[in-house]
């Protein structure tokens, strides 16, 4: 699942942009990509969650408030990098100066409920930022912000967030990779109820070039 921003001048709708034009920000690709868990196509995010989704700020995330709860199936565990993000920038024409950072979510204790309760035959996942990969977002968003007051506002500017789930099997055998269906929910702020971004999503749908296999390889 990738991500691509270019931050506008103003909040706005999300919107096809001509040829020539500024791209918007889009939410739904956004939301598939934070959900895996953070930001088109991805049809398994509600439409509910949408609006929700909209309010999620990059310029002021606190990323030790960023949690994801991902509702697995019995036998599917994930790796110590558990959610993989790699985000880029770009700024300037032609000979564009580039950035990049690579992140991730990782197994974290549960600090809240879970949204609803396991079904049998599935339990769940709590993800977070560790105190290391919180110095390295900061960072990065530090690089981005000194851009910003260098060029300008409406300046030419780039974003964008590549995501990649990296889950695993934890029964003999193996996990068919198509019976892998996940759905996640997200919170960013203190205090913040859970927003649903994942509703039974398949591998494909949270990350489009993924490369799986016909079973998920074993947890080391």
């Amino acid at each position: 699942m990738n991500v691509n921003q270019q931050r506008p001048h103003q909040p706005e709708t999300p919107v096809a942009a001509p040829a020539g034009r500024r791209r918007r920000f889009d939410t739904r690709r956004a939301a598939c990509g934070l959900a895996a868990l953070a930001l088109a196509g991805c049809s398994a995010v509600p439409l509910s969650s949408l609006w929700a989704l909209r309010q999620l700020d990059f310029w002021n995330l606190d990323p030790t408030q960023i949690h994801a709860m991902a509702l697995l199936p019995a036998g599917v565990g994930a790796r110590p990098d558990a959610l993989r993000l790699t985000l880029k920038a770009q700024r300037g024409g032609g000979s564009a100066e580039e950035l990049e950072e690579h992140l991730a979510l990782r197994a974290a204790a549960v600090e809240q409920a879970a949204p609803e309760q396991a079904a049998p035959g599935t339990h769940w996942l709590p993800l977070a930022f560790d105190e290391t990969e919180v110095a390295r977002f900061n960072a990065f968003r530090g690089r981005l912000e000194a851009w910003k007051a260098a060029d300008g506002k409406v300046a030419d500017r780039r974003f964008s967030l590549a995501v990649e789930p990296a889950l695993c099997s934890t029964v003999a055998g193996g996990v068919e990779t198509r019976k892998v269906i996940v759905s996640a929910w997200l919170r960013w702020k203190a205090g913040q109820e859970p927003v649903q971004v994942l509703d039974r999503a398949g591998l494909k749908d949270i990350a489009e070039k993924i490369k799986t296999g016909p079973r998920l390889p074993a947890c080391a």
